[in-house]
C-alpha cells in the first residue's frame, strides 16, 4: 500500500507538471490510432488501394516494429507482452525526472501514447493491428499504424533533445 501512495504521488506530482501541449501530445496520437484502428476493425476501412502509394492492408502483428518476429510462438508473445510492459512502465517513470524539459517530456508522451494504444491490442485481440501500408513499384515498406509513427516521432525526437538540446 505505501508503494501504491508513493506512485501515486509521484505521478500527481508530475501531473501538475504537464502542460496542454504534453497532454496533446499523449492523447492525439492515442484518439487517432483507436479510431483508426475501429474503422478497420469494423470493416469501415476494408483492405483496399488507395493509390499507387499507398494501401490499407489489414494484418495482425504479434512481433514487434514493422512485422518483426511475427510469427513467434505464444511462449515468446508473452515475454514480448511482458518486456513491452516494463517499457512502457519505464518510460513513465522516466517523464517524472524530466518534467523539467517540456521537449523531453512531450517526446516521451507520443512514445507512451503509441505503446499503450499497441499494449491495448495485444490485451483485446492478441496481436497489433496493423493496416498502413507504403509502396513504391515492387517495393513495400512493412505494414505499421499511426501508433507506430507516434512511437517513432516520440523517438526522433527525444534523441534530438538527448543530444543537441541543451535546455
Amino acid at each position: 500500500m505505501k508503494l501504491f501512495n508513493a506512485l501515486n504521488k509521484q505521478w500527481c506530482n508530475m501531473a501538475l507538471k504537464f502542460d496542454n501541449i504534453a497532454f496533446a501530445c499523449f492523447s492525439v496520437p492515442f484518439i487517432v490510432d483507436r479510431l483508426t484502428k475501429y474503422f478497420v476493425m469494423t470493416k469501415l476501412w476494408s483492405s483496399q488501394t488507395i493509390n499507387q502509394f499507398f494501401n490499407i492492408y489489414v494484418t495482425h502483428n504479434q512481433g514487434i516494429a514493422w512485422g518483426l518476429g511475427h510469427q513467434l510462438d505464444e511462449t515468446y508473445v508473452y515475454f514480448l507482452t511482458l518486456l513491452i510492459v516494463s517499457a512502457l512502465l519505464y518510460f513513465i517513470w522516466y517523464t517524472t525526472s524530466i518534467a523539467h524539459h517540456q521537449g523531453m517530456l512531450r517526446s516521451c508522451m507520443f512514445i507512451i501514447a503509441g505503446g499503450i494504444s499497441n499494449l491495448c491490442d495485444r490485451l483485446w485481440y492478441g496481436s497489433v493491428i496493423d493496416f498502413i501500408q507504403l509502396h513504391a513499384g515492387d517495393w513495400y515498406f512493412p505494414v505499421f499504424n499511426a501508433a507506430d509513427v507516434s512511437i517513432t516521432v516520440g523517438a526522433f525526437f527525444l534523441i534530438y533533445f538527448a543530444l543537441f538540446d541543451e535546455a
